[in-house]
């Protein structure tokens, strides 16, 4: 999640997956006095997924993310069961968001960036104004996203880091779907699948 001074939030792939992290998510927003304005994916991987049901119950929320990423949507179910995951309600409220548009917070803008590979329809954000970007599981401090799940693709993987997150600007934060966060820059020096 993320949000400015005056409480406007948005809610980047819950994830929650049982009623404590839920109850974590909910006292959070109410100690900081949140208003959720829009929930949004960055891809539909099931553990990317499982608070979306909770988001949009208690606080009214539509989902959005790429339309090449409802392939991957339409399969969360079946995808749960094989896993032995907690995911029964799947909502029917979702939207299609797309690299053409962005997401408003108050003032502050969120670029959508199109970047495929670990998923068909997988979706980076970035800040202009404050210099980060919120890239799912695309890529990762000297890793990158898995692409042997249905639907991937390494090469593709490869050129949207390369040609899409490796173009911001050198000191850009960047904020990973798992693990620790990094650096453009970083990542052009260090990261082991790139140097080639």
């Amino acid at each position: 999640m993320i949000y400015n001074e005056i409480g406007q939030a948005v809610v980047i792939d819950p994830g929650m997956s049982n009623a404590y992290e839920e109850d974590m998510f909910s006292n959070f927003v109410h100690e900081k006095n949140l208003k959720l304005t829009q929930m949004v994916n960055t891809h539909c991987h099931i553990d990317h997924i499982l608070g979306v049901s909770y988001i949009h119950e208690i606080y009214g929320l539509s989902l959005y993310f790429h339309p090449k990423e409802q392939v991957i949507w339409d399969m969360a179910i079946a995808t749960a069961h094989m896993y032995s995951l907690p995911y029964n309600n799947h909502i029917d409220d979702v939207k299609y968001i797309t690299e053409e548009e962005t997401i408003q917070l108050s003032g502050e803008q969120l670029e959508i960036i199109f970047t495929p590979g670990h998923s068909p329809g997988s979706i980076s954000f970035y800040c202009p104004k404050n210099n980060w970007a919120i890239v799912g599981d695309t890529l990762f401090k000297q890793s990158i996203g898995r692409t042997d799940l249905p639907m991937g693709n390494h090469i593709q993987l490869i050129n949207s880091i390369k040609d899409r997150l490796l173009s911001l600007p050198m000191e850009t934060k960047v904020y990973c779907g798992h693990g620790e966060s990094t650096i453009v820059s970083d990542e052009k020096k260090r990261n082991p699948y790139l140097l080639t």
